[in-house]
């Protein structure tokens, strides 16, 4: 899955991209999302984020391969893992700039 970051004036767009697997999240989304926060977050041109998604659907959820495969994970990995996704939601949550869900 992708990750589009577009900054247009004060607006950042970050785009959702991959609608074949209705924008499903994954560990690679997740650390995309994550620097695409923390960077229009301390950008002092941007004074709004936009968090879109291409396609028809806006997220599915957890990409279920993905899941899948954290199944196979021992505690430690899957305990790493849960929290690069709370440090998304903590990025998107601490985001400096308004952020609007479209």
């Amino acid at each position: 899955m992708s990750v589009n970051t577009l900054i247009e004036g004060p607006v950042a767009r970050i785009t959702l991209d991959n609608p074949d697997k209705r924008n499903a999240f994954d560990d690679t989304i997740i650390a995309s999302l994550t620097e695409a926060f923390e960077k229009a977050g301390s950008d002092e041109a941007v004074r709004v984020v936009v968090l879109q998604a291409a396609g028809k659907h806006f997220s599915a959820g957890a990409d279920l391969n993905w899941m899948r495969a954290m199944g196979r994970l021992d505690a430690q990995q899957n305990q790493q893992d849960a929290l690069r996704l709370a440090t998304l939601m903590q990025a998107i949550d601490q985001c400096t700039k308004p952020v609007i869900a479209r």
